[in-house]
């Protein structure tokens, strides 16, 4: 104990009992507010000036009703009269500064301290009200984001067994995320996949965060989905301590893109096939139209090489139906490879 302590106690006698009471009523952190019969304040400690924003005696002689924010079905007057009847009055209270700002205070009034005086203490809650609203706005926007949203989110431990899963694994895998906890990830990863995720997976040690390729991942229905996953170390966060994974499904897109990949190359082997049919069938039409164009030429000369009219017009019909052959052969052909594109389909 130093000297001016000593001092203060005058040579080893404690202070006089009203000296501790205004140390105590001066130096504690709460607002203590001393009031008559009339409600009106005969004391303050400091702690309730710097709440209320007053100074010195301001508040002396000054109702408590000026900083009591009472709903307005509820009149000063009968409450003050129910706590000088004995009702103690407790529980959080609107306090009004002097500047006109508002705080929610816990209020705790005992009347009849002493004959004729009544005690107020009053605690600002304001502060921790707001960190605890705060705390609800975040709870309910980490429920949005992670049990409502469309992502699934999952805490693993380092062996990759479940020690939280989101609610949302029921609408996206038809599981109920109590089916997972304790139980292995990889026991839903397909056969064909699990060696190359399990290899990625026990990187993440070297690396906080991971990022997988599609793979399969077994549903309820024992069907695979295809998803994707990006997984985060926190095993060093005391609010985690886990592997976070946060899977996306997207069966959709794979099965997508393969029947879009499916498509192309069935329309590259038509386009090939066509090609094919329209050069062959090219040479089988050259015979036919040369020889239907010279016998035109010889009929516009006049000059029939020793045929007679007749014969040249016979031969003109015969490459015409050998030309129409062609072409009729060449839709037969295209109207195959169409067929057995559709039949594939």
């Amino acid at each position: 104990m130093n000297t001016e302590k000593q001092e203060g106690f005058d040579n080893g006698k404690p202070p006089a009992p009203e000296v501790m009471y205004r140390a105590i009523f001066d130096n504690t952190t709460d607002a203590i507010v001393l009031c008559d019969h009339d409600g009106c304040c005969t004391d303050l400690n400091d702690a309730a000036l710097r709440m209320l924003g007053y100074e010195g005696d301001e508040l002396k002689g000054v109702c408590i009703d000026r900083f009591l924010q009472l709903p307005e079905e509820v009149p000063f007057a009968l409450v003050w009269k129910n706590f000088l009847n004995g009702e103690i009055l407790n529980g959080l209270m609107k306090i009004r500064r002097r500047d006109g700002s508002l705080l929610t205070g816990s209020f705790n009034a005992k009347p009849n301290i002493l004959p004729g005086l009544h005690m107020c203490v009053i605690t600002d809650m304001t502060e921790r009200l707001e960190k605890k609203r705060e705390l609800v706005e975040s709870e309910r926007r980490f429920k949005a984001l992670v049990q409502e949203g469309a992502d699934l989110i999952a805490i693993l431990d380092q062996q990759g067994n479940y020690k939280f899963v989101s609610e949302s694994s029921y609408p996206i895998l038809g599981i109920h995320p109590q089916t997972f906890i304790g139980k292995n990830a990889f026991g839903w990863v397909h056969p064909d996949d699990r060696d190359t995720i399990l290899a990625l997976f026990l990187k993440i040690s070297e690396h906080r965060q991971i990022k997988t390729e599609p793979y399969r991942f077994m549903d309820g229905s024992g069907n695979y989905r295809w998803i994707m996953t990006a997984a985060t170390n926190m095993t060093d966060d005391p609010a985690v301590r886990g592997i976070v994974a946060n899977s996306r499904d997207i069966t959709d897109t794979v099965e997508k893109a393969r029947a879009l990949t499916v498509s192309n190359e069935r329309y590259r082997r038509q386009n090939q096939r066509l090609k094919e049919i329209a050069w062959t069938q090219s040479h089988m039409v050259r015979a036919p139209l040369t020889r239907l164009m010279g016998l035109v030429d010889l009929l516009q000369t006049g000059n029939y090489g020793g045929m007679s009219f007749t014969e040249v017009l016979g031969l003109i019909r015969s490459s015409a139906r050998e030309l129409d052959e062609v072409v009729r052969e060449i839709v037969r052909k295209a109207d195959k490879v169409q067929n057995d594109d559709e039949s594939q389909a």
